[in-house]
């Protein structure tokens, strides 16, 4: 029996497919009576592809350049060829997509030896993607960290540069070792970069996440700076619809990158028609994570109108703005003192006591403040009680600033350098280590169920659900992440207190008093 099939499908399909009732079923790379041929339509079909969106990005980098050149008051093409980040995502995406095309061009007839040129060029994708995401990421983080950036004109990275460049040389250099080991060495070292690359692309995947869901979810930033700004709906809608569609395609474009690394465990377990619908899905993915930089980045000519470039897009301001808002806002250099009770004439003889721990003795919680417009009992308080007080009571999904629960007076702070763990504690560190553990745990156990006497179908099953599982604790993780962050961020405040005169006449407070948490001392 065992002869009657080697007869029929000699040299077992060049290892490119299966043997099946005596006639050979590639993969969908391959194609031939024994799979000795490239499939002429696979490479066809997503090569030109590639070579369209490469082809789109390169039109709108030329527009982008050509408009900025048209809007500057002495034309100048050194001034509109300068780097910004809309025009750096066009390059990355143009190398990229080219890359890929010329990648399925090598397996067309008539061309080099697929082995010379290939392995690199399947590799080139990776890294200019993830470029263009960690500009994309710094870019978000400026606009969540810095305030004050304009978004009217085009403009690079700021304060983030440094380590944009640390990032990106550090992906390069493993690009260049890979091709150098390929080149001059017979070491099969191919899965071993692609682990790499599947690995930076799902770090990538969460800074995408915490940054993007600040932003565009919780529309919590830099850029939200008057209570007079309503949210825009529909911008808001398109900005989330795009920010899950990227991250899902991207986790999913990376989880099986990393099946690639360790397809000789899964792939000889799965019918050759199964793995072929997964290689058409895996490219698609990869089509869809680069079609989303050219469909976000449409409008050459304004991006300040684009969500992905300026997140203000989301915001829609009123004229009916509060004036004193106004000046708050717009006052000068921080203050670096707390502005201690400086008591006016009439008020040098009264006593006051802090109502958080209510213990005028103490040295260690800071200065007395009077931090907004409340009086009577609640006016005076102690500036670390205060800052413990907001720290224990501020809502993790609040969207306002800190303000008084009694007077809705906005505290005036100035903000200080951002420690992350300063933000942790015994909760979050908990939080923290158990989801690490289930994403560890997940694609251990669906690895282990692969060797399983199972059907096919429930191993498939299995591993969606480690799929599934991956996704929701990445998301959590990512939400612990800026829950952290948002309480390393308000042990990072500075409250500053109003002088007397600034005090004006505000109701007396109910005699039951503010709602405080209950505070150990």
């Amino acid at each position: 029996m065992t002869d009657d099939v080697i007869s029929v499908c000699p040299g077992d399909c060049n290892g490119r497919g299966a043997c099946v009732a005596g006639s050979c079923v590639c993969e969908v790379k391959y194609s031939g009576g024994n799979c000795t041929d490239y499939n002429l339509g696979y490479n066809v079909g997503f090569g030109a592809i590639f070579y369209i969106l490469s082809a789109v990005s390169f039109l709108q980098l030329i527009l982008c350049i050509r408009s900025e050149f048209c809007k500057l008051k002495r034309p100048s093409v050194a001034k509109a060829c300068r780097p910004t980040v809309q025009k750096m995502l066009y390059v990355c995406m143009i190398i990229a997509c080219g890359s890929r095309g010329l990648y399925h061009s090598g397996y067309l007839p008539g061309t080099l030896a697929p082995n010379l040129i290939t392995p690199n060029l399947f590799s080139v994708y990776y890294p200019m993607i993830i470029s263009g995401f960690s500009i994309l990421i710094c870019f978000w983080a400026e606009t969540f960290h810095v305030a004050g950036l304009r978004f009217d004109k085009p403009r690079f990275l700021n304060k983030s540069h440094k380590g944009f460049i640390m990032i990106n040389s550090f992906i390069y250099v493993v690009l260049l070792v890979q091709v150098i080991t390929i080149e001059t060495t017979d070491l099969k070292t191919q899965n071993i970069f692609s682990g790499i690359f599947a690995s930076l692309m799902f770090l990538v995947l969460v800074f995408f996440l915490i940054y993007g869901v600040e932003l565009y979810y919780k529309l919590r930033g830099a850029f939200i700076t008057a209570q007079s700004a309503s949210v825009d709906c529909t911008q808001a809608t398109l900005s989330r619809v795009g920010l899950v569609s990227q991250a899902l395609f991207q986790l999913l474009t990376s989880l099986y990158l990393m099946g690639e690394v360790m397809g000789n465990v899964w792939k000889d377990s799965i019918p050759v028609a199964s793995r072929n619908i997964l290689e058409i899905l895996f490219r698609v993915f990869e089509v869809g994570v680069a079609l989303w930089f050219p469909c976000c980045l449409w409008n050459w000519e304004s991006p300040h109108q684009l969500w992905v470039l300026n997140p203000k897009k989301l915001l829609r301001f009123h004229r009916s703005a509060d004036s004193e808002t106004k000046s708050l806002l717009s006052s000068g250099s921080p203050t670096t003192s707390y502005e201690s009770i400086e008591p006016a004439k009439d008020e040098a003889t009264i006593e006051y006591d802090c109502w958080v721990c209510y213990d005028t003795t103490r040295t260690d919680a800071g200065p007395m403040i009077f931090p907004c417009k409340c009086k009577g009992d609640v006016a005076a308080v102690h500036h670390e009680c205060l800052r413990r007080w907001l720290l224990e009571s501020t809502s993790s999904e609040s969207r306002d600033p800190p303000r008084c629960k009694v007077c809705d007076e906005e505290y005036i702070l100035t903000e200080g350098r951002t420690w992350l763990p300063n933000g942790l504690t015994v909760r979050y560190w908990s939080v923290t280590i158990v989801i690490l553990s289930v994403m560890v745990a997940s694609p251990t156990g669906a690895y282990m169920v692969c060797f399983m006497p199972l059907s096919t179908a429930c191993k498939v099953l299995i591993v969606g659900m480690s799929v599934i599982m991956e996704y929701l604790c990445l998301r959590l993780l990512g939400f612990n992440i800026v829950s952290v962050y948002r309480r390393a961020r308000i042990t990072a405040l500075t409250i500053i207190g109003r002088k007397p005169e600034e005090r004006t006449a505000s109701p007396e407070p109910s005699e039951q008093g503010p709602n405080l948490p209950v505070m150990s001392t």
